[in-house]
C-alpha cells in the first residue's frame, strides 16, 4: 500500500508531520469544520502550502528536486488524478456494501455515519469536487486529527476508472490484480502471490519519479525465524517493525543492523463483559491488578513498556495515572499492580468458585508466551486455573475480536492508524461488541471535537479515565518496533506507526555490503 498508492497528505517519513502528497495546499474554514484541498495541477492553490521533498534532509531526498506542483498527478496508466477520484474513493470506503470494518473512523465527515449505515444516499456525504483539482470536505464537528486521517491508508484515493473497468468485465474485484490495477504512488504492482511474495517496479508516471531511488522492491511474507535466516543469507535487506517476534528481537539488540524504536501501539487483553463472569467490573479490576506488567516487559526484553492505560505516550497527552476506588472501607488503585488487594477483590466477588478461565490468543509463539506468563501470574496471585485457546489469526479476528458469543479474556493488539488518542479511544465507542458505555461515547465524541489543543487533550484524558473505570480491557504494554536492516539501505526509516515511506529508499554503494 505504501509503495503503490499516494495519500492526499504524505506524512513526514519520521515525524509524521503533514507534507505534500496529492494535495499541495489546504485551507481550513468554518471553525475547523471545512477542509478544502488543492491538488497537483491547480493553477492558483490557496491556503497553507504543504512542504515537498525539498524540505527533507539528504538521507531522504539525496538533494533531488520533486515534481512541479503546477503539473497534475497521473495514474500509472495515464489519466489525471482529480477531485472526482477523491469523492468516489470516500464513497467507496463508506458504502454499506463495501463492509469496511474501520468506516467508523471516517464518521467525522458530515453524512458519513448516515451513508455508511444505509440511512442516507451517497449524495449526502459531504465530500465534493469544486473543480478538477479542488476537493472539499465538510465535518459535522471540528476534528483536529483530520489531516492525519487524510495521511493514512484508511483514505487512500482509489482509481475509479480501474474499478469501473473491472465491474464492466464482470469481475469487480479484479481491479487489484497485476495488469489491471492503476496506481498513484512511486511503484507499480507487477506480481502478487498471496502468502509468498509481492513485486513492484518503478512507476515513471509518478509526479516525484526523480526522487525515487529504487527500480523495484520484492516484499516477502516471511516473518520470525524465517525472516531472520533470510536476512543472514543476504536475501532480505530490511524488515517491518513487527517481523521479529520479541523472543528473537531480544537477542538481536547487539547485532549490526539492528534498529528499535517505540511504537504507537497498545497491546492489551479484552474482556467479554456481556458474558459471565466478567459482567462484574470488580473481577475485571482484580485481573488487571494481578497482572505483573513490568515482569512481562522484562521477560519480552525488546523495548516494550508496561502500560496502565490504553493510549501510548503522545505529545501533549497526559493519561490517567491512578484510578482509586473504595472497597470495603479501604481505597485501592485499580490501575496499580497490587496482588494482595486483587485477591481480596477476587475472593469477595466469588472468583474462587468460578470455573476454568478461557484465555484466547493468536496461534503464534509470542502471543502464546505472553498468555503463559499471564496464566502463571493469575494462578499465583489469584489461585485461578485457566486454559489457553489459540486460533489462527483470520479465525481469531472473526470469532473473537469481532464477536460477542465467547467467554473469558482475549489477546488484543492494536496499532494506531494515526498518532492521536482519538483513534485508540473511538475504537471502544463504535467497534467494540463486548462492551458499551453511552456516557463514554458522549465524552469521547465531545473531546475529539474540541478545537483548543490543550483542552482537547485534557478532555480525551478524562474520556480515557471513564474507559478505564469500565475496564473492558487490561492495558498490558506499549509495543516497540524491532527490525534488522543492511547498512547500505538508506532513507528507510520506520516511524511510530510502522509505515515506511518507500519513495525515499536508496542503496548507498559507498557502504560496505555484508
Amino acid at each position: 500500500m505504501a509503495a503503490i498508492y499516494e495519500p492526499l497528505i504524505r506524512p513526514h517519513p519520521e515525524t509524521l508531520a503533514p507534507m505534500a502528497g496529492l494535495a499541495i495546499s489546504y485551507k481550513v474554514e468554518r471553525g475547523g469544520t471545512r477542509y478544502t484541498f488543492y491538488l497537483r495541477g491547480h493553477q492558483k492553490p490557496e491556503g497553507i502550502r504543504l512542504p515537498g521533498v525539498e524540505a527533507l534532509p539528504f538521507e531522504f531526498n539525496r538533494r533531488r528536486t520533486g515534481g512541479r506542483i503546477d503539473l497534475p498527478a497521473r495514474w500509472s496508466d495515464g489519466p489525471l488524478i482529480t477531485a472526482d477520484d477523491l469523492v468516489a474513493s470516500w464513497r467507496h470506503y463508506l458504502a454499506p456494501e463495501t463492509a469496511n470494518v474501520v468506516a467508523y473512523l471516517l464518521y467525522c465527515v458530515d453524512g458519513a455515519a448516515e451513508f455508511n449505515t444505509g440511512k442516507a444516499p451517497a449524495e449526502k456525504l459531504a465530500v465534493r469536487a469544486l473543480d478538477t483539482f479542488t476537493c472539499q470536505f465538510d465535518l459535522h464537528t471540528p476534528a483536529p486529527y483530520f489531516l492525519m486521517l487524510c495521511a493514512s491508508y484508511l483514505t487512500l484515493p482509489l482509481p475509479r476508472h480501474s474499478m469501473d473497468a473491472a465491474r464492466a468485465r464482470g469481475r469487480e474485484e479484479s481491479w487489484v490484480e497485476p495488469g489491471h490495477i492503476a496506481t498513484s504512488g512511486p511503484f507499480l504492482l507487477v506480481e502478487s502471490h498471496p502468502r509468498e511474495r509481492t513485486v513492484v517496479t518503478r512507476n515513471w508516471n509518478y509526479f516525484d519519479a526523480a526522487v525515487v531511488g529504487l527500480e523495484g522492491i520484492t516484499f516477502s511474507t516471511a516473518e520470525g525465524a524465517t525472516a531472520l535466516n533470510l536476512f543472514r543469507t543476504g536475501e532480505v535487506d530490511s524488515m517491518e517493525g513487527i517481523a521479529l517476534p520479541f523472543q528473537l528481537a531480544a537477542r538481536m539488540t547487539n547485532v549490526r543492523g539492528y534498529h528499535g524504536l517505540p511504537g504507537c501501539a497498545s497491546h492489551g487483553w479484552r474482556f467479554n463483559t456481556r458474558r459471565p463472569p466478567f459482567q462484574n467490573v470488580l473481577l475485571r479490576y482484580a485481573l488487571n491488578m494481578a497482572a505483573g506488567k513490568q515482569q512481562i516487559t522484562d521477560f519480552m526484553g525488546s523495548g516494550q513498556r508496561p502500560a496502565k492505560t490504553r493510549v501510548p505516550p503522545m505529545d501533549g497527552y497526559l493519561p490517567p495515572e491512578t484510578m482509586p476506588i473504595e472497597l470495603n472501607g479501604r481505597v485501592c488503585d485499580v490501575l496499580a499492580f497490587d496482588p494482595r488487594a486483587a485477591r481480596e477483590i477476587w475472593n469477595a466477588c466469588g472468583g474462587q468458585a468460578l470455573p476454568l478461565l478461557d484465555l484466547h490468543c493468536i496461534a503464534r509463539t509470542d502471543s502464546l508466551l505472553v498468555a503463559e506468563v499471564l496464566q502463571s501470574q493469575w494462578r499465583t496471585h489469584l489461585g485461578i486455573e485457566s486454559r489457553i485457546l489459540p486460533l489462527e489469526i483470520a479465525v481469531y479476528f472473526d470469532e473473537i475480536l469481532s464477536a460477542a458469543d465467547w467467554s473469558g479474556i482475549a489477546d488484543d493488539p492494536y496499532i494506531a492508524n494515526y498518532p492521536d488518542p482519538n483513534d485508540l479511544l473511538t475504537f471502544y465507542s463504535t467497534n467494540y461488541p463486548q462492551w458499551s458505555d453511552p456516557e463514554f461515547d458522549k465524552m469521547v465524541a465531545a473531546a475529539s471535537a474540541t478545537s483548543d489543543p490543550a483542552k482537547r487533550m485534557q478532555s480525551l484524558s478524562e474520556s480515557e479515565a471513564r474507559l478505564l473505570r469500565g475496564m473492558p480491557c487490561i492495558p498490558l504494554y506499549f509495543d516497540a518496533w524491532n527490525y534488522l536492516e543492511r547498512p547500505e539501505i538508506r532513507g528507510l526509516r520506520l516511524n511510530a506507526l510502522d509505515v515506511p515511506s518507500l519513495k525515499y529508499v536508496w542503496i548507498d554503494s559507498t557502504r560496505r555490503i555484508q
